[in-house]
Protein backbone atom coordinates (compact mmCIF):
# COMPACT_ATOMS: atom_id res chain seq x y z
CA UNK A 1 0.00 0.00 0.00
CA UNK A 2 1.28 3.42 -0.91
CA UNK A 3 1.54 5.92 1.91
CA UNK A 4 1.75 9.19 0.08
CA UNK A 5 -0.69 12.03 0.60
CA UNK A 6 -2.51 11.60 -2.71
CA UNK A 7 -3.15 7.89 -2.11
CA UNK A 8 -4.63 8.66 1.32
CA UNK A 9 -6.82 11.41 -0.15
CA UNK A 10 -8.15 8.96 -2.73
CA UNK A 11 -8.83 6.39 -0.01
CA UNK A 12 -10.75 8.97 2.04
CA UNK A 13 -12.86 9.75 -1.04
CA UNK A 14 -13.57 6.06 -1.56
CA UNK A 15 -14.62 5.57 2.06
CA UNK A 16 -16.95 8.57 1.74
CA UNK A 17 -18.48 7.00 -1.37
CA UNK A 18 -18.93 3.69 0.44
CA UNK A 19 -20.64 5.47 3.33
CA UNK A 20 -22.95 7.29 0.96
CA UNK A 21 -23.88 4.08 -0.85
CA UNK A 22 -24.81 2.34 2.40
CA UNK A 23 -26.77 5.38 3.62
CA UNK A 24 -28.66 5.37 0.32
CA UNK A 25 -29.29 1.61 0.33
CA UNK A 26 -30.46 1.26 3.91
CA UNK A 27 -33.83 3.08 3.64
CA UNK A 28 -34.95 0.92 0.70
CA UNK A 29 -36.24 -1.67 3.15
CA UNK A 30 -39.27 0.66 3.42
CA UNK A 31 -40.21 -0.17 -0.19
CA UNK A 32 -40.70 -3.77 0.86
CA UNK A 33 -43.44 -2.64 3.27
CA UNK A 34 -45.81 -2.57 0.30
CA UNK A 35 -46.29 -6.33 -0.11
CA UNK A 36 -45.27 -8.62 2.79
CA UNK A 37 -47.16 -9.07 6.04
CA UNK A 38 -45.95 -7.07 9.08
CA UNK A 39 -43.60 -9.86 10.16
CA UNK A 40 -41.96 -9.73 6.72
CA UNK A 41 -41.55 -5.96 6.94
CA UNK A 42 -39.88 -6.38 10.33
CA UNK A 43 -37.64 -9.08 8.90
CA UNK A 44 -36.63 -6.78 6.02
CA UNK A 45 -35.86 -3.96 8.46
CA UNK A 46 -33.74 -6.34 10.52
CA UNK A 47 -31.92 -7.64 7.43
CA UNK A 48 -31.28 -4.12 6.08
CA UNK A 49 -29.98 -2.96 9.46
CA UNK A 50 -27.77 -5.99 10.08
CA UNK A 51 -26.13 -5.76 6.67
CA UNK A 52 -25.86 -1.99 6.15
CA UNK A 53 -25.30 -0.36 9.53
CA UNK A 54 -22.13 -2.32 10.41
CA UNK A 55 -20.69 -1.41 7.00
CA UNK A 56 -21.54 2.22 7.68
CA UNK A 57 -19.83 2.09 11.05
CA UNK A 58 -16.68 0.53 9.58
CA UNK A 59 -16.50 3.04 6.73
CA UNK A 60 -17.02 5.97 9.08
CA UNK A 61 -14.35 4.67 11.44
CA UNK A 62 -11.91 4.12 8.56
CA UNK A 63 -12.58 7.58 7.14
CA UNK A 64 -11.98 9.25 10.50
CA UNK A 65 -8.71 7.34 10.97
CA UNK A 66 -7.56 8.22 7.46
CA UNK A 67 -8.39 11.88 8.01
CA UNK A 68 -6.35 11.83 11.22
CA UNK A 69 -3.44 10.28 9.32
CA UNK A 70 -3.78 12.90 6.59
CA UNK A 71 -3.71 15.68 9.21
CA UNK A 72 -0.31 14.39 10.35
CA UNK A 73 1.09 14.85 6.83
CA UNK A 74 0.61 18.63 7.00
Amino acid sequence: MRRDRRALELLVAETRRAELVHWCLWPFWIVTALWPPPAGVLLNLLFASLFNLPCLAVQCYNRLRLQTTLARFC
